[in-house]
């Protein structure tokens, strides 16, 4: 797990220097979890691109907030969604009730 942790820091700083945001934290930083150095390292990437261009708009109309489920469960239901899953996830806890779509997670 710490040298395939140790990979995956090495991969993400080297497509960070490709941005030229490679700065402030080494492999080492980031797999130890050096809170401010890390959070140094967002900063600096955020702030040298602050914004992606959009080349169609978006329609996010699918993001609404649903009021009967908490913000907890709204979050989860979209991380899991980001995963591709499919069919998609619309309420965590009736769609996830036998638990395949945990499983493809």
């Amino acid at each position: 797990s710490g040298d395939t942790n140790y990979a995956r820091s090495t991969a993400m700083l080297n497509e960070a220097d490709k941005i030229g945001c490679k700065k402030f934290v080494r492999e080492k930083d980031i797999v130890s979890g050096h809170k401010k150095l890390n959070l140094a390292f967002m900063a600096h990437t955020f702030n040298t691109w602050p914004a992606l261009n959009v080349d169609e708009p978006v329609d996010l109309s699918d993001l609404a907030d649903d009021p009967s489920q908490t913000l907890e469960a709204r979050t989860y239901t979209r991380f899991l969604n980001s995963l591709g899953l499919d069919p998609i996830v619309n309420n965590l806890f009736e769609d996830l009730c036998d638990g395949i779509q945990l499983l493809k997670a």
